[in-house]
C-alpha cells in the first residue's frame, strides 16, 4: 500500500532524476533541433506558481537519447521549456507531459502532493511539439 509521504517523495525522486538527466555528459554531443515552448498553467482557473512541468519524449533519438526539457512556472502560471540551461526549448514530436507543486519558500514541507497523480506520477498529460513556436497551456482540475 502506497502513503501519501511515498507518492509525495516518488515525485521528488522523478524530478531529481530528471534534473540530474540534464547534467550528464560532456557537453560536446550536439544540440537536436529544439523549438520554443510556452504557456500558462492553471489549476481550477488559478495561476499554478513555483510547479515543475517536464515534456518527457515518447521517441528515442540518436543515438538512443530521449531527453526532457523542463521549467519552473512563474507566480502567474507562465513557463519557459528549457533543454538544458543554457538551451530553450524541446525537441519535436510527442511528449508525455508531468506537472507538481514545489513548495513554497515561506510554506512547511508537506508529505501531499496539492495537484492530482493524473497530472504527476500517473500522467495523463501530453503534449506535441512542432517545428515553430509552441504555445502550450493547460488547465488543470483538482477533482
Amino acid at each position: 500500500m502506497k502513503t501519501k509521504a511515498s507518492s509525495f517523495n516518488s515525485v521528488y525522486v522523478l524530478f531529481f532524476l530528471i534534473s540530474f538527466s540534464g547534467c550528464l555528459g560532456d557537453g560536446a554531443d550536439p544540440l537536436p533541433d529544439l523549438y520554443e515552448v510556452t504557456g500558462v498553467i492553471t489549476l481550477d482557473g488559478q495561476p499554478l506558481g513555483n510547479a515543475k512541468v517536464v515534456f518527457e519524449p515518447e521517441a528515442v533519438r540518436e543515438k538512443a537519447r530521449r531527453r526532457a526539457s523542463s521549467a519552473t512556472t512563474k507566480a502567474d502560471g507562465s513557463y519557459r521549456l528549457y533543454y538544458n540551461p543554457k538551451a530553450a526549448g524541446a525537441t519535436s514530436g510527442k511528449h508525455q507531459v508531468t506537472i507538481f507543486k514545489l513548495p513554497d519558500d515561506n510554506e512547511e514541507p508537506s508529505d501531499e502532493q496539492s495537484i492530482p497523480a493524473k497530472y504527476n506520477e500517473k500522467t495523463e498529460l501530453t503534449a506535441d511539439v512542432t517545428e515553430g513556436d509552441n504555445t502550450i497551456n493547460f488547465d488543470l482540475k483538482s477533482n
